[in-house]
C-alpha cells in the first residue's frame, strides 16, 4: 500500500512538531533564568512546503549510481520523494557525492533503502555546501526486513565511507524524522562530520538509530563550527548518544548563535557493545569552546551513564553562556566522566549552569556531575563570570587532582547552591557535593549557599576566598580509595580566607552556614549509629570578611539604615574535644575595611553550649557548639562613585538646549507686511560641556527639522508659529553612559513695533517635550542598566530691539536687550536589569540670562537680493537654579543627590544669518549661531525654505 503524501504527511509532520517537542526549560518562577527561550524553528517544518509533492518524484537527471564522483549543482528545484531501494543509496551512490548552488529547495522525503543510506551512499567524502534554498531530508530509512545484530544499516538519511560536510549553506537546513537500524539516524560517517560556516539556521529533530549509536548523528570526529545561525538538535533517540556518538572526539567551537540541543534520548531496546550512554552526547573526548553564543543542553536523558555528556575528557572554555537544564541518568545528571578523564570547566564570556539535573539510582536526586576514579576535575571562572553548580557534585572515586580556579585569570566564582532544590527534596543528597578527596582551591572564590554543603576530605587555600551564605554547610569527608575501607584518617580542612555572604545571612529565615566536624559511623543489624570522629581538623584563620554576591563589599547591596541585633554568623559544629581551630581568625577585621554605603560598627561575640550525644542521626552525635553573632549600628551613608551619575541632571540641560535650538526657529528679523509665510527648517545643533570640578561633562548632538508659519499686519505687527521635532544623542565623557532622546517643541512669537519701528518688542513662549532613553555601563563588571523618562521643558522670552539707521538703507544697526527663561524637569523613573537606581527630580533646572548686544543688517543686490544679518551678544545669567535629583540604589535604599555638571554664568555667542530672495514669493537662509563660555562650547546650524504669499 502506497503512502498519500501531501496530505496525510504533512499532517503528521506537525503533529509531531507541537506534540513531540516541549521545551518547557523553567516553568517554575523559582528556576535559574534562561535566556533562550524562542526558537521557532517550527517554521522549518510548514505544511504547504510538503503540499505540492506527488506520492512519488524524481527531479534529478542522469546517473544516481556511479563508481566515481556525482554532482548536483545548479539546479532550480531538487525533489525526490518515496524512492525504494535494495542496495546502497535510496537516491545516490557514488565514490562521492557534491551537491551544491541549488537555487530553492532540495527535498529528499520519505527514501528507504534495505542497506545504507536512505538518500545518500557514499565510500568516499560527501559534501553539501554553498546551497541557497531550503533543505528538507525527512522520513527516510536505512531499514532492513529483518533485524540481525551484523546489520549495516547505517544513515537514515546519508551514509559516508568519507569525510561529511554541511558547509556554507545560505538557506535552512532540516534532517527530520530519519531512521537507521544499527547507527545515525540521520547521518553517519566513517570519518569527519562537519557543519561548519553555515549563515541558516539547521535542524535535526526526531531521528532515530534503533539499535546502536547516534540518534542524529554518527562519525569518528563531529565539528560545530563557525555558524552565525542556530543549529538546533533535539528529540533524536539511540542507546548510546542520544543526538550524537563520535568514536573519538566532538567539537563544538566558534559559533556566534545558540546551539541546542533538547529532550535527545538513550533509551532503546538493544543497545550493543555498551550500557546506554550520552543523552545528548557520547564521544572520547568533548571539546565545547570559543562560542559567543548561547550553547544549552536541556531535558536529554539516558538510561544509565551522562544525562547530556558522556566522556573521556570534556573541556568548557571561552564560551559566551552554557547551561546544563533538567537532564537525567541514572549516574551523572548532566555529566558522566568516564575512568581517568578530565573535565576542565571555564567560564571565560557568560556563566556555565548547571540546574535541575537529576541522578535516578535508587531514586531521583538531584545531580551534576559523577566523576568516575581517576577523574580530573578543574572547574573556575572569569571575573564576573560563575560556574552556578545548582545540583550537586560526586567524586566518590580516588581523583589525582580536583581544583578550584586553577589559573591565576580566575578571579571569579564557583558556586554551590540549593536555591532551586524543592521542598519535597529532602534527602542531603540534593544538597551536598561529595569528594572523598583532596581539592586546591587557588584563586577566586568558592562559594556555598542556600542548603548546599561541600563534604570534602581535605581544603588548601591559596590566593582564594571561601565565601558561605544561608543554610551552608562545610564539613568533613571520608577519603576515597580503591578498597571499601575508607577512613577519615588526615582530613584536615584548612580554611585561611573566609567571608560571609551578608545579604544572604540577614535575609529572613536564614541560618547561620554550619562547619562541621561530620560524625564517623557503623552499622548492625540494619541499625546505623553515629559517634564523635576525632580524627578530622578544621582551621579557620586568616581576616573574616563581608561580601555579597558579586563579592564585593555588601553596604550597597541591603538597607542597613536601622540597628541589628544578635544575627548569627557562623555555627561551628564541634566534638567535646575540639578539633575546629579558631585562635587565628580575626573576626573584627569586619570593621577595618574602607567602604562605600552603609557605615557603622559590628560588634560580634562568640556563645558556646553542650548537648548531650545522641547517636541516632549525624545532627545530634556533636556535642560541643559555637555560634558567632554579630551586632550593627549604622552611622551614615557614602554613595559609592560608581553609582553616582550626572547624566540625568544633564539631561536637563540637553532638554534646555533643545528647547533653545526651537526658539531660535522663531526668530526673524524682518516683518514683511501684507504677507503671510510658510516654511521648512533642517537643524544640526552641537553641544560640548567640559568636565567641571570633578564631575564628569558631555557631548551632545541633535538634528531634526522644523515648520514655522507667520503673518504680519499692515503696521507690521506680526505672530509666529513653530513646530519641530530633534533626535539628539547625549554622551558622557570617559564613559559609555548616553542619553538618547526625542523631542517635539511648539512655539509662538508675537512682535510689537513701537514709534514707527523705531523700537521693536516681541515676545515668545515655547514648550518642549521629551522621550529619553537613558543607559548605564558598568565596565569592570560587564553589566549595565537603562530607564526610560519623560522630560517637560518651558521657555520664555521678551525681547527689545532699537532700530538704528545710522548711515544708509543698506546697512542697519539695532542694539537689543533681552530677558530669556526656561524651566526643566522631568518624569520619576526606575532603571531597569543591572544596579537598579530610582532617579526623583527634588527640584527643576531654571534658568534666566540678561542677553545684550547688537544686530547689524547689510541689504545688497546682486543676481538675487541677499540679507546679511549678524548678531553679537553677551549673556549673563541673573538666576541659575541647578537641578536637585535624588538618586535611591534600589538594593540598599541609600540616596544622593545630583545636580549635574556646572556650567558658566557667563557667555558670548555670535549669530551669522544669510538669507537670499530667488524668487519674489521664495526665500533660503542659512544660519548658524555659537554661544562660547569657558564650560561650554553650542553650535546651532540651520537652513530655510520659506513661502511668502
Amino acid at each position: 500500500m502506497k503512502i498519500r503524501f501531501s496530505t496525510s504527511f504533512s499532517a503528521y509532520l506537525l503533529i509531531f512538531l507541537l506534540t513531540c517537542l516541549s521545551l518547557s526549560l523553567h516553568a517554575s518562577p523559582t528556576q535559574a533564568t534562561c535566556p533562550f527561550q524562542s526558537f521557532e524553528y517550527e517554521q522549518l517544518l510548514c505544511q504547504k512546503l510538503f503540499s505540492d509533492i506527488p506520492e512519488e518524484q524524481n527531479t534529478l537527471e542522469g546517473l544516481t549510481n556511479s563508481t566515481g564522483t556525482i554532482t548536483v549543482e545548479n539546479y532550480k528545484n531538487v525533489i525526490c520523494s518515496q524512492k525504494i531501494s535494495s542496495k546502497n543509496g535510496g537516491v545516490l551512490d557514488a565514490t562521492s557525492v557534491v551537491v551544491q548552488n541549488i537555487q530553492n529547495d532540495i527535498k529528499f522525503i520519505l527514501n528507504i533503502t534495505a542497506q545504507k543510506g536512505g538518500v545518500i551512499h557514499t565510500t568516499g567524502n560527501c559534501s553539501i555546501t554553498q546551497n541557497l534554498g531550503k533543505q528538507y531530508y525527512i522520513g527516510n530509512q536505512s531499514n532492513a526486513p529483518a533485524y540481525a545484530s551484523t546489520s549495516t544499516n547505517y544513515g537514515g538519511a546519508i551514509c559516508c565511507g568519507g569525510n561529511l560536510e554541511l558547509s556554507k549553506n545560505r538557506g535552512a537546513i532540516c534532517f527530520a524524522y530519519n531512521t537507521a537500524i544499527m547507527r545515525g539516524g540521520a547521518v553517519s560517517s566513517d570519518a569527519s562530520f562537519k557543519i561548519t560556516g553555515n549563515s541558516a539556521p539547521i535542524l535535526l529533530m526526531n531521528n532515530l538509530a534503533l539499535n546502536q549509536q547516534g540518534g542524529a548523528i554518527y562519525c569518528q570526529n563531529c565539528e560545530i563550527s563557525n555558524n552565525s545561525e542556530p543549529i538546533y538538535i533535539t528529540s533524536n533517540s539511540s542507546s548510546i548518544g542520544g543526538a550524537c556518538h563520535a568514536t573519538s572526539t566532538v567539537e563544538i567551537r566558534n559559533n556566534s548563535n545558540l546551539i541546542f540541543f533538547a529532550n535527545n534520548s538513550g533509551v532503546c531496546d538493544r543497545p550493543i557493545g555498551a550500557v546506554s550512554s550520552g543523552g545528548a552526547i557520547s564521544a572520547t573526548t568533548i571539546k565545547i569552546e570559543d562560542n559567543s553564543g548561547p550553547v544549552c543542553f536541556n531535558n536529554n536523558t539516558v538510561d544509565r551513564n551522562g544525562g547530556a555528556l558522556w566522556c573521556q575528557t570534556l573541556t568548557i572554555k571561552n564560551n559566551g553562556p552554557v547551561q546544563f537544564i533538567k537532564n537525567r541518568a541514572r549516574w551523572g545528571g548532566a555529566l558522566l566522566i568516564k575512568n581517568d578523564g578530565t573535565c576542565d570547566l571555564s567560564a571565560d564570556n557568560g556563566d556555565i549552569i548547571f540546574n535541575n539535573n537529576c541522578g535516578t539510582y535508587s531514586q531521583l536526586y538531584r545531580n551534576t556531575m559523577h566523576c568516575t576514579a581517576g577523574t580530573t576535575l578543574k572547574v573556575g571562572a572569569k571575573k564576573n563570570y560563575c560556574v552556578k553548580f545548582y545540583d550537586p557534585i560526586q567524586c566518590h572515586y580516588p581523583s589525582p587532582l580536583i581544583t578550584f580556579n586553577n589559573e591565576d585569570y580566575h578571579e571569579g566564582t564557583v558556586l554551590l547552591s540549593g536555591i532551586f532544590v524543592p521542598d519535597s527534596f529532602k534527602d542531603e543528597a540534593n544538597f551536598i557535593s561529595n569528594i572523598k578527596n583532596p581539592i586546591t582551591i587557588k584563586y577566586g572564590v568558592l562559594a556555598i549557599e542556600d542548603r548546599a554543603g561541600l563534604a570534602v576530605y581535605k581544603i588548601t587555600q591559596e590566593n582564594s576566598t571561601v565565601r558561605l551564605g544561608n543554610g551552608a554547610v562545610v564539613r568533613t569527608n571520608v577519603k576515597a580509595t580503591d578498597t571499601s575501607d575508607q577512613t577519615s584518617n588526615g582530613s584536615a580542612l584548612n580554611i585561611t580566607n573566609l567571608a560571609l555572604n551578608l545579604p544572604s545571612l540577614i535575609q529572613k529565615g536564614a541560618q547561620a552556614p554550619k562547619i562541621w566536624i561530620y560524625p564517623t559511623s557503623s552499622t548492625t543489624n540494619n541499625t546505623t549509629t553515629y559517634t564523635e570522629d576525632d580524627k578530622p581538623t578544621i582551621t579557620l584563620s586568616g581576616p573574616l570578611q563581608l561580601l555579597n554576591s558579586d563579592n564585593e563589599y555588601p553596604y550597597d547591596s541591603l538597607n542597613l539604615s536601622s540597628g541589628i541585633t544578635r544575627v548569627p554568623f557562623l555555627y561551628l559544629c564541634d566534638n567535646a574535644t575540639k578539633k575546629i581551630t579558631i585562635t587565628d581568625l580575626d573576626i573584627q577585621t569586619i570593621n577595618k575595611s574602607k567602604h562605600y554605603g552603609y557605615q557603622g560598627v559590628w560588634s560580634p561575640y562568640w556563645e558556646e553550649y553542650t548537648t548531650t550525644a545522641n547517636s541516632a542521626s549525624p545532627e545530634t552525635a556533636n556535642t560541643s557548639h559555637r555560634i558567632l553573632y554579630v551586632d550593627w549600628t549604622p552611622t551614615g551613608y557614602i554613595p559609592n562613585p560608581k553609582y553616582k551619575t550626572p547624566l540625568i541632571a544633564n539631561a536637563l540641560w540637553g532638554s534646555v538646549y533643545t528647547t533653545l535650538s526651537g526658539m531660535h526657529t522663531l526668530l526673524s528679523p524682518e516683518a514683511n507686511p501684507k504677507y503671510f509665510e510658510l516654511g521648512g527648517q533642517g537643524l544640526i545643533m552641537t553641544i560640548r560641556q567640559r568636565d567641571r570640578l570633578g564631575i564628569r561633562g558631555f557631548r551632545m548632538e541633535s538634528a531634526g527639522y522644523a515648520a514655522t508659519s507667520s503673518a504680519a499686519t499692515k503696521i507690521n505687527h506680526k505672530i509666529s508659529f513653530a513646530f519641530s521635532q530633534q533626535i539628539s544623542h547625549i554622551k558622557e565623557h570617559t564613559t559609555s553612559n548616553k542619553v538618547s532622546s526625542k523631542n517635539y517643541f511648539g512655539g509662538i512669537q508675537l512682535r510689537f513695533p513701537w514709534l514707527g519701528d523705531a523700537l521693536v518688542s516681541t515676545a515668545s513662549l515655547a514648550y518642549n517635550y521629551g522621550d529619553h532613553i537613558a543607559k548605564h555601563f558598568y565596565a569592570e563588571d560587564n553589566k549595565d542598566s537603562e530607564g526610560y523618562f519623560s522630560s517637560y521643558t518651558f521657555g520664555a522670552c521678551l525681547n527689545f530691539m532699537l532700530n538704528l539707521n545710522l548711515m544708509s538703507n543698506v546697512f542697519s544697526v539695532a542694539p537689543f536687550i533681552e530677558a530669556l527663561a526656561c524651566r526643566a524637569t522631568l518624569s520619576n523613573f526606575i532603571e531597569q536589569r543591572d544596579f537598579a537606581r530610582k532617579f526623583t527630580v527634588n527640584r527643576p533646572l531654571e534658568n534666566i540670562t540678561l542677553p545684550i548686544g547688537v544686530i547689524m543688517q547689510w541689504a545688497h543686490d546682486w543676481i538675487f537680493p541677499i540679507i546679511w544679518h549678524v548678531q553679537l551678544a553677551y549673556h549673563p545669567v541673573i538666576y541659575r537654579h541647578y537641578p536637585q535629583v535624588l538618586t535611591t540604589l534600589l538594593s540598599s535604599n541609600g540616596s544622593w543627590l545630583s545636580s549635574g555638571t556646572p556650567i558658566d554664568r557667563q557667555s558670548l555667542s555670535v549669530h551669522v544669518n544669510h538669507s537670499t530672495r530667488l524668487f519674489s514669493n521664495l526665500k533660503m537662509t542659512l544660519s548658524y549661531r555659537g554661544d562660547f563660555a569657558s564650560s561650554t562650547v553650542c553650535n546651532y546650524l540651520k537652513a530655510e525654505c520659506g513661502l511668502t504669499f
